[in-house]
């Protein structure tokens, strides 16, 4: 086609006046100058198209996909009252204290970057269906490391398929109904945690089945054994003998949905150092998060739950219960637990936004626990948040939390908290 085309501009060139003194081989090398210019243009043109291709390929396509994500977070928070040292960059109720100045007096600012995040995520295609895998740490560190700030694990997951397998968040919560709030732990009464477990889905036409079986989280107490013999009381240990088994069921409409999920499990103990580990023994444990978050008015939405169930405080946010604490028979009981949670999202306009709400958390306690143990955890929020774009927001926060111990001895705290948020994602293949 190229060479069609220098022969008919040589046969042309004596009718163009500017050309015809020219000797043919200049004539010749120009043209061919010009139609090397053009292949370079047509070569970056196709290396355009295929870069845009790349960029815009979704995750859905043949080819594999990388991608890093995550925010930078800051957080600039006053506490009018106290909570342990260890949780003070959010507000768990649970770490109020009930005694005056236990943890010093009234007021305190805190800095905090432990919410940011990063993330690397990728997926492929395989035969028996998409493949995808992501791994997500923040420094919000928990465990031997709580109240640093420190790389912590927060998913870790792969799926081929139907099946998923690694760390993420447990079949018996629903994610999505974790509202638009900026702290860090939220509401306390839902069912919030993330475990190793292996699970598979079922699609539906209008939702999703799901069973797992998941890394089993034990608690207990010993109660007032404590007092009477603690050294005893120092061996008996919680023991996760066989996983909790999960199972899902989610119904979708249009931006709305809601889910039922349960739970059952075994809740064992035994005492180490002891002849035949005696005391010993296992409950059963069960419960049942029913969940909803539905579409009101435009981008407004509610997100709420109720939670209910034997020996499932491990499931709960911040409760400060236990699964398992002794009963005056001198076994043990799987501690009945209900959570309450509602919150609303509201629009002002496309760029603000708050949410409201409340979370109630309430155990039956054993008559055999101690009086300065957790009966019940109450937190609300309320926020205005700017977002002038999809990578940043901006926004203040109000936070209140009450304790109440066995004894009816209760304490509140309450602070306000500042964020700063950009968002990132960088597509690396």
């Amino acid at each position: 086609m190229l060479r069609r085309l220098l022969l008919l501009t040589i046969a042309m060139a004596p009718l163009a006046g500017g050309l015809s003194a020219q000797d043919p081989e200049e004539q010749l090398r120009e043209l061919q100058a010009q139609v090397d210019s053009l292949r370079r243009l047509d070569l970056e043109r196709q290396l355009d198209e295929m870069r845009r291709d790349i960029a815009g390929r979704t995750r859905e396509g043949s080819d594999t996909w990388l991608e890093l994500n995550g925010w930078v977070n800051f957080d600039l928070i006053y506490d009018f009252k106290r909570v342990d040292p260890t949780w003070e960059a959010t507000l768990r109720p649970s770490t109020i204290p009930t005694t005056p100045g236990q943890y010093g007096s009234d007021g305190k600012t805190i800095f905090s970057v432990r919410q940011t995040r990063v993330g690397l995520s990728g997926g492929m295609d395989t035969r028996i269906g998409p493949a995808k895998w992501w791994i997500e740490l923040d420094f919000f560190a928990l465990g031997a490391d709580a109240g640093r700030t420190a790389l912590e694990l927060r998913h870790a997951w792969g799926e081929v398929g139907p099946l998923g397998f690694g760390w993420t968040w447990s079949n018996f919560i629903d994610i999505d109904t974790w509202p638009n709030v900026l702290d860090w732990w939220g509401p306390s009464a839902m069912a919030l945690n993330r475990n190793p477990q292996v699970r598979y889905t079922w699609a539906l036409p209008t939702g999703r089945f799901a069973l797992a079986i998941e890394n089993s989280n034990q608690s207990l107490t010993t109660g007032v054994l404590g007092e009477t013999s603690p050294g005893f009381v120092d061996d008996i240990e919680a023991v996760g003998r066989i996983p909790d088994l999960t199972a899902n069921y989610r119904h979708d409409w249009g931006d709305s949905h809601v889910q039922i999920a349960g739970v059952a499990r075994q809740l064992s103990y035994e005492t180490v150092d002891e002849p035949d580990n005696e005391p010993k023994g296992s409950e059963f444990g069960w419960g049942l998060n029913l969940t909803a978050v539905l579409q009101t008015v435009d981008r407004d939405r509610f997100r709420g739950g109720i939670v209910y169930g034997h020996g499932i405080a491990s499931f709960i946010n911040d409760g400060g219960g236990v699964n398992l604490a002794p009963d005056p028979d001198g076994g043990a009981l799987a501690l009945p637990s209900l959570g309450l949670t509602a919150y609303y999202d509201h629009y002002w306009t496309d760029v603000l936004s708050t949410s409201l709400g409340a979370s109630y958390n309430t155990h039956d306690n054993s008559s055999e626990q101690q009086s300065f143990e957790i009966e019940s955890v109450t937190y609300g929020s309320t926020n205005l948040i700017w977002a002038p774009s999809s990578n940043f927001w901006a926004g203040a926060e109000f936070q209140l939390g009450r304790r109440l111990d066995i004894s009816e001895i209760d304490a509140f705290d309450y602070r306000i908290q500042f964020q700063v948020r950009y968002t990132f994602v960088e597509a690396l293949r």
